[in-house]
């Protein structure tokens, strides 16, 4: 179709729109009746890859909201799913935008976003854990892998 390749970059998203229930509600209520359908949310930069990722839920930030993306592996942590928050000293600044099983390595990868300006708060040694509510905590990485610039 003409016109397409403008859409397509490297951050460009592609997800199936369903009746889903979540954190934030309940949403494609329309495709009980007209059933699931592919929604695409363009991309404005880097090089049109060969194929993309087909994600199961919309992305919760945009590729070109302000912020940064970052990817943490673990080994032993108690299960964080998509929307959950990210806190700082009791202050959400982010969410947990993915969560993947690696079953070669056998860790768990957490993709999360933290929302400008607080991105700012992610240096070279910040740590992240899972506060379980009681005095326990479960660390997830001492080492952040930042994935994608600010």
């Amino acid at each position: 179709m003409p016109g397409w390749e403008k859409l397509l970059h490297g951050d460009s998203v592609f997800w199936v729109v369903k009746p889903q229930v979540g954190r934030e509600g309940i949403s494609g209520l329309g495709t009980l009746l007209s059933g699931a359908y592919i929604e695409l949310q363009p991309g404005a930069k880097g090089a049109q890859p060969a194929q993309y990722q087909l994600l199961d839920s919309p992305p919760l930030a945009p590729p070109d909201a302000k912020g940064i993306r970052v990817i943490l592996d673990s080994k032993k942590a108690g299960q964080l799913s998509p929307g959950d928050p990210v806190l700082f000293r009791g202050y959400r600044v982010g969410s947990v935008e993915t969560s993947t099983f690696d079953p070669q390595k056998r860790t768990i990868s957490y993709q999360l976003f933290i929302n400008a300006p607080n991105d700012r708060l992610v240096t070279s040694n910040v740590r992240f854990w899972k506060d379980s509510g009681d005095r326990g905590r479960s660390h997830l990485s001492q080492v952040c892998a930042l994935k994608w610039g600010r």
